[in-house]
Order: C-alpha cells, then structure tokens, then sequence
C-alpha cells in the first residue's frame, strides 16, 4: 500500500499525517522543529520514541511544511532528519507559508497570512507563490504571532503598564517571576514557543479594553508590515492559517474591515487539508 506522509511543522508542535488511497489520518503530535533555533539531534531523539512514528521506514513520499524552510541550507537539514526515519522515500522539504497556501487555496488567487507562534505571509496564484519581505524571527520580526504577542504582554506586565486586575490573572496563569522568565526567554532552546504560550492568556481577556488595545495595534502592525505592501491586496481576499489567526478572528477582521481589505477563511490547523492535497489517488 502506498504511503504518503504529510508533516505541519511549526514552533511549537508538528503534526505528522499519513496519507493512503482509503484514508487520511493523523498518526501523532510532537514537539515543534525550527531548524534556525532548534537542535537537530534533540528533535530526532524525540522522534525515534514516538512509536507510531516507525512506519515511516515504509513510506514512499514524504513532505514536510516548516517555519524557518525557506533557505535551501534549512531545507537540507531536515532533509537529514527525515532521510534518518524514511530511508527510501522521495522528500520534499518547503517552507510553511506554501503549506498555508495550498491548504487555504480554493482556485482563486490569494493572498496568505500565517499567525502562530510565528508570522509570515504571500502572495499564491496556485502554482507560484511570492512573498515581499524576509520573515526576520521572532527578535526583530513575527509582528502579529503568538510570540508578538507574549513580548508586549510581557513588556506590559514588567514595566507597569497592565491594569492590575490583569496582572492579578497574569500571575496565575503563568511564573511571573522576572529571573523565570528571562531565564525562559534567553536561555532555553524554544524561545519563541514559550513567548507564544502567553496568547492564551491574551484570548481569554481579548474583550478586556487593554487587551483589546494591544491586540489591535500588534495585528495592525502585521497588516501594516506585510499585506499592505502587496500589489495584488487591492483586489485579493486575505486567508489566514494558524492558531492566533483563528482565536482571535474577529479583531482581525476588524482590523482588515479598517484598512479596506477583504477577508477570506480562517484554518486553525492547515494539516488536514494538506494531506488531503497529497492523498495518493485511486
């Protein structure tokens, strides 16, 4: 039996999907790889103890959507990691943008946005896509992601600037101990995961008026930065992947409302969709 396997990478979790002529299913959900923060040998030592994972020796394609995929450097290093678990199979390694194209893609060109624990977004005609500028991480880019999110919470928090009836709930919800949370952020291997663990918090409170403040302004930024500087927003709806994009919707579509764009759909999880798109055909 054929065996395609579809994997949604992102910088928190991957989603691994097999794909047969009978059926699509998700096999299992790891912890998140982007080979710019991520170490190779510790993903792949936690991939090997994952069991339902050992089928990949049989399968005969295998695609792979990634954050940090872009660069054919990056592309090759998980091209590594999957040759180590699927020795005969044909690999492909793109960047997740195209995995968020071709999961929104309906027949019409678009323009795709993603908002997880990163942010990027293209311009996705069907068989091309383009984007207009570099996606610069989580240090100097990501306007509109999770981990956006998380440093204005915790900029907010820190100096002083949060109502304290949030800082009351901030303190539950998460450690807010100041060297925890440095520790967190500019020691550890998944910096930006941990930032993006704060945009829970800011959906339970996003009809808060602060909150509701700092979210417009973070995704203002995002419209601002990327698809207003595409040509073809004039005139194409914007689609939106991720778990950001879909919690928080509604401002975002009002924000688009705003700036006079038109929106399309909101994916939480484009894995599904993309392995329908690579399920082996009768």
């Amino acid at each position: 039996m054929e065996q395609v396997w579809v994997i949604d990478a992102g910088g928190s979790s991957c989603d691994w999907w097999l794909c047969t002529r009978d059926a699509v299913r998700q096999i299992a959900k790891t912890g998140g790889y982007n080979p710019n923060y991520n170490v190779a040998g510790e993903f792949l030592a936690e991939l090997v103890e994952v069991s339902g994972l050992s089928s990949l020796h049989e399968a005969q394609q295998v695609y792979w959507y990634g954050a940090g995929c872009s660069s054919e450097k990056n592309q090759e290093a998980v091209r590594r990691i999957l040759l180590q678990l699927a020795p005969r199979a044909f690999i492909e390694v793109k960047s997740d943008l195209w995995g968020a194209a071709r999961a929104c893609y309906v027949g019409e060109p678009l323009l795709c946005a993603i908002l997880g624990t990163g942010s990027n977004a293209c311009f996705f005609d069907g068989d091309s896509l383009r984007t207009q500028k570099p996606s610069l991480g989580f240090v100097l880019g990501d306007e509109g992601s999770g981990n956006h999110i998380g440093r204005e919470i915790l900029k907010a928090y820190f100096h002083g600037n949060m109502p304290e009836e949030l800082r009351e709930s901030l303190r539950t919800f998460s450690d807010m101990n100041l060297n925890t949370v440095v520790e967190r952020i500019y020691r550890s291997n998944q910096p930006a995961a941990y930032l993006a663990s704060f945009a829970p918090f800011a959906a339970q409170y996003q009809a808060h008026p602060f909150m509701r403040t700092l979210l417009n302004s973070i995704f203002d930024a995002f419209i601002e930065q990327y698809l207003l500087t595409f040509p073809e927003s004039k005139h194409c709806a914007v689609s939106w992947v991720g778990s950001v994009a879909y919690h928080f919707q509604d401002i975002i579509s009002e924000s688009l409302k705003e700036h006079q764009l038109r929106c399309g759909i909101f994916v939480r999880e484009p894995a599904e969709r993309l392995a329908r798109f690579h399920q082996p055909e009768d």
